[in-house]
């Protein structure tokens, strides 16, 4: 079978995943197969430490930073004591850009205020971060332990009984409901019989 003038297939070992390449072949260009082989590759799986341990360095970095920006650009050695283990371990020098302002002709009075709206913006920044990666730490350990499961081909069951479910759904509502001081919705459900 010819293909684009340049490449002809054999019809042996055609199966999915096959990568044809070109290939020189006693004067004439032939192609044939590369990358997978009939022998089965090794399975891959996520490196669920290393990932742990980038979260971990990030959260580490925008804490530091929201440290600084909240406490005039001091340093707290315990924090940096923290990173120092990614550091040595991933040899990164960081996983966020440093800030630098160019002043041009900028006149002295709009430096200062271009530093106190950088600092600012810095500050909401960090706190929104640290607060997203909080919400998001539940999620997180779930998924790390799915990525961590013996038999990665199969999903991993949480079970829940219907009791403890519906006991949880009515401690958030009551729950909002003291946040909100409206007590109109007690014991309402998302789906209603009416």
């Amino acid at each position: 079978m010819m293909t684009s003038g340049l490449h002809r297939r054999t019809e042996i070992d055609t199966g999915p995943g096959a990568t044809w390449a070109p290939v020189l072949k006693g004067g004439e260009i032939v192609s044939r197969r590369i990358g997978r082989d009939r022998r089965k590759r090794a399975k891959r799986y996520y490196d669920v430490e290393m990932i742990r341990d980038f979260l971990e360095h990030l959260r580490w970095e925008w804490a530091i930073r929201h440290f600084e920006v909240t406490h005039g650009n001091a340093e707290n050695p315990e924090l940096v004591d923290q990173l120092r283990k990614y550091y040595q371990k991933y040899h990164t020098i960081g996983l966020q850009k440093a800030n630098r302002l160019v002043y041009g002709d900028a006149s002295p009075e709009e430096i200062e205020l271009a530093d106190a709206v950088l600092h600012q913006a810095c500050k909401v920044q960090a706190e929104s971060v640290l607060k997203a990666m909080d919400l998001l730490q539940p999620a997180l350990e779930e998924a790390f332990e799915c990525a961590s499961a013996p038999k990665r081909d199969f999903f991993v069951i949480k079970e829940t009984t219907v009791k403890d479910l519906l006991q949880r759904y009515d401690d958030l509502q009551n729950r909002k409901q003291q946040e909100s001081g409206d007590a109109s919705n007690s014991g309402e459900y998302p789906i209603n019989p009416e």
